[in-house]
C-alpha cells in the first residue's frame, strides 16, 4: 500500500493532549526562543553568571591619536546571542568602504580564522586585548614564540620561521591545502628542546613543525597583542566610556521601545548626540583658545567677534568633513 505524499502526521492519543502541562527544563530551552510575545527578535544570553534578555549593540569608533576628536563611525544591533565575530565580519565591508581603517583594536571575542581571512585582503591588523580559551602554558614554547620573516624567492616557500633558540627553517606547503611544515636542524643540546612543539623525524636528524593557516594567524595575533601590551596606553579601553555614553540617556540601561528596528533607531540617535557633543566640545575649545590668544592689552580677555567664531567653526567643520561622510551625513 502506497501512502499519499501529503499524509498528515500521526496525532498523539487524546489522553496525551489532556494531561497536565509541565514546563520545559531550562536546559531544553533554546536561547533563541521567544522571550516576549511583543518582541519576537529578543533573545536570552548568560554572561559572567548573569542573565540578559534583549539585544546587543556593537560600536566602532575612531582611535587615531592624531585625530583632534574621535567619532563613532558604525553601529550594529542584533539579538544578544549573536557572536562578536559575526558582527565584525558584517561591519568590515562598510568600514573599508567609508573609512581608511588599517588597524582594529578589539577584545578577545572578535578573533577567529574567518575574521583573519576577511582582514587579510585589506592588510588590516587586528590587535586583541584578550583571547578565547585557555592561555598558553608559559613553561612551553608555542608557535607565537617563533619569529616569521618575509617570504623567499622560491615559489614553494611561503615564509621562514625562526625559533627562540635562533634556528631558522623554511615554511613549506604540506600535502593538503592550507597545511605547512617547517624542518629545523636543532642541536641535541638545545635548552628548549624539552618544551619545543617540534617533533623528531624518523628519516633524518631534523625536527618538524606541522601547522595550518589558522595556527599561523592565531600566532601572529598573539605576537601583535604581546607587542601592543608593551606599549603605553590601551585604545580599546576608551570604547567602554563610549558604550556608557550611549546608554546614559536611558534609565537603568533599559530602552523605552521594543523590537530590533526601533532599538536600532534609538541607538543611532544616541550615537549621533555623542558625536555632536564631541564636535561641539572641540569647537568650543578652539574658540576659547582663540579668545585667550586675542587678549586685550589690559589683561582682560577680549570678546571674540562673530566673524572670528564663525571662521573657527567653519574651519573645524571643513576639517571634519571626511568623518561626517563616514557617518553617512
Amino acid at each position: 500500500m502506497v501512502e499519499p505524499l501529503n499524509a498528515p502526521a500521526s496525532v498523539p492519543p487524546l489522553a496525551d493532549l489532556t494531561g497536565p502541562v509541565q514546563p520545559k527544563p531550562g536546559a531544553d530551552i533554546s536561547p533563541d526562543s521567544v522571550q516576549s510575545p511583543d518582541d519576537l527578535d529578543a533573545s536570552y544570553r548568560s554572561k559572567r553568571g548573569a542573565g540578559y534578555t534583549g539585544y546587543v549593540a556593537n560600536v566602532t569608533e575612531t582611535c587615531d591619536p592624531d585625530n583632534p576628536v574621535q567619532l563613532i563611525v558604525h553601529l550594529q544591533t542584533a539579538p544578544n546571542t549573536t557572536d562578536d565575530t559575526v558582527l565584525l565580519r558584517e561591519a568590515l565591508p562598510t568600514l573599508v568602504e567609508r573609512t581608511d581603517v588599517d588597524t582594529l583594536h578589539t577584545d578577545g571575542g572578535f578573533g577567529s580564522p574567518d575574521v583573519d581571512a576577511d582582514l587579510r585582503p585589506h592588510a588590516i591588523v587586528q590587535i586583541q586585548t584578550a583571547f578565547r580559551g585557555l592561555a598558553p602554558d608559559p613553561e612551553r614554547v608555542t608557535l607565537a614564540d617563533f619569529e616569521p620573516t618575509p617570504a623567499t624567492a622560491e615559489p614553494l616557500h611561503a615564509e621562514r620561521l625562526t625559533c627562540p633558540n635562533g634556528q631558522t627553517a623554511d615554511l613549506e606547503p604540506g600535502r593538503k591545502p592550507g597545511r605547512f611544515i617547517a624542518r629545523f636542524e636543532c642541536p641535541p643540546d638545545c635548552p628548549l628542546l624539552a618544551h619545543c612543539p617540534t617533533r623528531a623525524r624518523q628519516t633524518d636528524a631534523r625536527r618538524s613543525l606541522h601547522v595550518d593557516q589558522a595556527d599561523l594567524d592565531l600566532a601572529q595575533r598573539r605576537r601583535i597583542s604581546r607587542a601592543a601590551r608593551a606599549e603605553p596606553g590601551n585604545p580599546r579601553a576608551a570604547v567602554e566610556s563610549t558604550i556608557a555614553a550611549l546608554k546614559r540617556p536611558f534609565s537603568n540601561d533599559q530602552l523605552p521601545v521594543r523590537g530590533r528596528f526601533r532599538i536600532g533607531q534609538m541607538i543611532v540617535g544616541s550615537a549621533l548626540m555623542v558625536n555632536l557633543r564631541r564636535i561641539h566640545r572641540h569647537v568650543s575649545e578652539k574658540i576659547e583658545k582663540a579668545r585667550t590668544t586675542a587678549e586685550s592689552p589690559t589683561g582682560e580677555a577680549a570678546r571674540p567677534s562673530p566673524a572670528l567664531s564663525f571662521f573657527v567653526a567653519l574651519r573645524t567643520f571643513s576639517a571634519r568633513r571626511r568623518w561626517l561622510r563616514a557617518l553617512g551625513c
